[in-house]
C-alpha cells in the first residue's frame, strides 16, 4: 500500500504540493491523473525517496521507501525509461540490478521474455525505440517480483499490441493482490484498466474514488442528428436542455439535460424528423477535463485559421 499524508513541497517560491493526502490500496489498479504541472511527478519522487518534502510523510508498505531492506523486492518503479546507460544491453542492465538484490539470474530471462525483449536482450539500448525502452523499464520494475508497482506514463511509445499487453499485465498483477499505481494522460486506457481514480490539480486532491462512482457522477448526454436542427434546437433549449454543436454540416448535436425519450417527444410535437437519437454515457476524459478545468496551469491557444495564418505569413 501507499500512504501519503499532508505532503507540502515548494520550489522557487511556488507550492507544488499543497497539503496532499491519499491512500493507495492493494488488489486494484489506481490511475493517478492530473494536468501538466499538477504535482504528479513530484509526488511520485517523494514516494520513492528521491526528494524530501517540506512537511508531511509518504510511506510504502508502512515505512518510508529509504527504510526498505530490499527495495526492488518490495517496490517496482518506472519513473524514467531513458535512465539506462546507452551502451548496456537489457541483459546487462537487468543483471546488474539483480546482483544488487541477490536476485537469481534466471529471473532476468523471465522478465525479458515477459516484456517481449528476449530477441533484443544483447543489443545496446542506444538503438532502442521509445517503446522498447518502456518495455525494459517495465522489466526492471518487475524484476524483484514486488508487491507494489509505481509506473509513470508506462505506455508512452508502446504500439497497439504493447498497450493491450500492458493492460492485461496490470489487471493480472492487481488481481494477484498487488498494489498498482499508474500515472498517465491516456484517459481511454485508464478507463479500461483502472479500478480506482485519483485526480490531483495544483498539488491538491480533486477526486479520489472508484472509477464506477466517478463515471456515475458524470452527466449523461444524447447524440441527436436531424435535418431540422434549428427548429429542434429552439425547442430543446426552451425545455431546459444544453446543446453542444460539433460544427458538422449534417445536423449533429450533443444534448444534455433531457432524456432520449423526452427529446423524441419534443421532435414529434415540432414535426421534426430525427435521423439519430443515441444515449451517450459519460466518459472518463470528459469528467477529468471538468474536474481539472480550473487547475490546468498550461493551456494552448486557439489554433490559427487559414486566414489568420496567411495574414501572419504576409507580415513576415
Amino acid at each position: 500500500m501507499i500512504d501519503v499524508q499532508r505532503l507540502v513541497k515548494t520550489y522557487a517560491g511556488r507550492r507544488i504540493l499543497d497539503d496532499l493526502s491519499f491512500h493507495v490500496s492493494p488488489g486494484r489498479v489506481t490511475a493517478f491523473l492530473g494536468p501538466n504541472g499538477a504535482g504528479k511527478s513530484t509526488t511520485l519522487r517523494m514516494i520513492m525517496g528521491l526528494g524530501r518534502p517540506d512537511s508531511g510523510t509518504a510511506t510504502v508498505l508502512g515505512v518510508p521507501y529509504r527504510e526498505l531492506p530490499a527495495p526492488l523486492r518490495s517496490v517496482g518503479a518506472l519513473l524514467d525509461a531513458s535512465a539506462v546507460h546507452p551502451a548496456r544491453s537489457p541483459r546487462a542492465h537487468l543483471g546488474w540490478l539483480a546482483r544488487t538484490h541477490r536476485i537469481a539470474p534466471a529471473r532476468v530471462d523471465e522478465v525479458l521474455e515477459l516484456v517481449g525483449l528476449t530477441t533484443a536482450a544483447r543489443r545496446p539500448v542506444r538503438g532502442f525505440s521509445l517503446g522498447m525502452r518502456q518495455r525494459l523499464g517495465i522489466a526492471a520494475a518487475l524484476l524483484g517480483d514486488p508487491e507494489l508497482l509505481i509506473l509513470d506514463e508506462p505506455v508512452n511509445g508502446l504500439d497497439p499490441e504493447g498497450i493491450r499487453w500492458f493492460r492485461t499485465l496490470m489487471r493480472a498483477l492487481a488481481d494477484e493482490g498487488r498494489t498498482v499505481l499508474v500515472s498517465s494522460h491516456l484517459m481511454n486506457e485508464m478507463a479500461l484498466v483502472a479500478d480506482h481514480v485519483l485526480v490531483i490539480g495544483q498539488g491538491r486532491v480533486l477526486s479520489d474514488g472508484p472509477l464506477g462512482d466517478l463515471l456515475r457522477g458524470g452527466t449523461p448526454a444524447v447524440r441527436l442528428r436531424s435535418g431540422q436542427l434549428p427548429a429542434m434546437a429552439v425547442a430543446l433549449r426552451n425545455a431546459g436542455a444544453e446543446l453542444t454543436h460539433d460544427n458538422s454540416p449534417n445536423g449533429l448535436v450533443l444534448v444534455t439535460g433531457l432524456s432520449a425519450r423526452r427529446i423524441g417527444d419534443l421532435a414529434a410535437q415540432q414535426g421534426c424528423a430525427i435521423h439519430e437519437l443515441t444515449p451517450v454515457e459519460p466518459e472518463l476524459a470528459d469528467i477529468y477535463l471538468r474536474l481539472t478545468d480550473e487547475a490546468a496551469e498550461y493551456r494552448a491557444g486557439t489554433p490559427f485559421t487559414g486566414g489568420r495564418r496567411s495574414e501572419v505569413a504576409g507580415r513576415a
